[in-house]
């Protein structure tokens, strides 16, 4: 009872007018570090899963299961389902590109020494915060060996949310057996910050297959002017074109 009214005394003699602004900074001090780390632990890391339609696997950019230990890289090494080896690599900002510089690069070897029904391996590939001007538009390609199919659809998304499918900016399918090889371009200008995410299927029968694919998704710089900057463009040879036959006309005629 005693120390409790000794506490009691204690805390009415502070002085809390002389160390106001003390433990204001504190207090503000405290209050901008509480939300400096809700900030770094809302920002969205490069992600990537692995599903074979039964089980997923999701690799996390600095995560426990990604082998890479490189900040904008993730690379998985082991089975799932029918897949009994596979060593797939994802690459982003800041290993490659950055946020005004988008690009996306997927790579994968993978192996189904025995499989009894066959099956298909989803990988897909996910990262956030590109800038809205960072490009016009975007073209995509992809290249390996396959003894099955493989899909590939790209997607990019204003909502800039992980996996987020709005806009297909690119397709390509190999039926073929053997060596593929392909690209496809979309030409769009996003108006705020977005998402890109890269979807591979690759389907292998019952037996043993193998294939290897890599994938990457970058601004296409080939991109034809905005209908804006081709009317100014016209509209300015016209006047140049009008001026130089009226001068023409005048010391002709």
């Amino acid at each position: 009872m005693m120390l409790i009214t000794s506490l009691i005394r204690d805390m009415l003699q502070f002085n809390f007018r002389q160390n106001a602004i003390k433990i204001t900074a504190i207090l503000t001090l405290f209050i901008v570090m509480l939300l400096g780390i809700g900030v770094q632990s809302s920002e969205a890391l490069l992600t990537m899963k692995l599903s074979d339609g039964t089980t997923e696997i999701i690799v996390i950019d600095d995560s426990t299961n990604d082998s890479l230990n490189n900040a904008g890289g993730i690379r998985f090494h082991g089975s799932i389902g029918e897949f009994d080896y596979n060593v797939t690599t994802a690459i982003a900002k800041p290993l490659i590109g950055s946020s005004s510089d988008t690009q996306l690069y997927l790579s994968s070897v993978d192996v189904s020494s025995n499989s009894v029904s066959g099956g298909t391996l989803t990988v897909t590939l996910s990262d956030t915060d590109f800038d809205a001007n960072s490009a016009k538009g975007f073209i995509s390609y992809i290249g390996g060996i396959t003894s099955g199919t493989v899909i590939m659809n790209n997607y990019l998304s204003e909502s800039n949310d992980p996996f987020a499918m709005d806009i297909n900016i690119g397709t390509y399918t190999s039926y073929n057996q053997g060596a593929f090889s392909g690209s496809d371009s979309y030409n769009i200008q996003p108006t705020s910050t977005f998402s890109l995410t890269t979807k591979i299927d690759l389907t292998h029968g019952s037996g043993s297959y193998v294939s290897s694919f890599s994938s990457h998704i970058k601004p296409d710089i080939t991109v034809v002017p905005e209908p804006l900057s081709s009317l100014l463009f016209i509209t300015g040879a016209a006047l140049m074109a009008g001026r130089y036959y009226r001068k023409s006309y005048k010391k002709n005629g």
